[in-house]
């Protein structure tokens, strides 16, 4: 038996109350359901400091927790799936710093 597919779930909404999110869940819903295991990160609420590229290095190394639990996450992941809103024909800011 092949081992379960890794996804991580970037929900990048800032809004609190979000269509995005529930959307992002509900795709873990069904991937989790069809055998993956899921990590979903929701920006919401693990807001991520500015990217600093001074700070890159191992992915345990970082000293912000959010940064480094989303690093790890991705280093392990065999798939992603980035949800966010659409803001001025672009995705949400808070995505594009993670």
């Amino acid at each position: 038996m092949a081992a379960p597919l890794e996804i991580v779930i970037i929900a990048g909404s800032p809004r609190r109350r979000s269509y995005t999110r529930s959307l992002a869940r509900r795709i873990g819903d069904v991937l989790r359901r069809d055998g993956a295991r899921i990590a979903l990160i929701d920006l919401h609420e693990t807001p991520l400091p500015p990217v600093d590229p001074e700070l890159r290095g191992a992915a345990g190394d970082h000293a912000d927790a959010g940064v480094a639990a989303l690093l790890r996450a991705v280093a392990a992941a065999d798939a992603y799936v980035l949800a966010s809103p659409t803001y001025h024909n672009s995705y949400a800011g808070v995505l594009k710093n993670a």
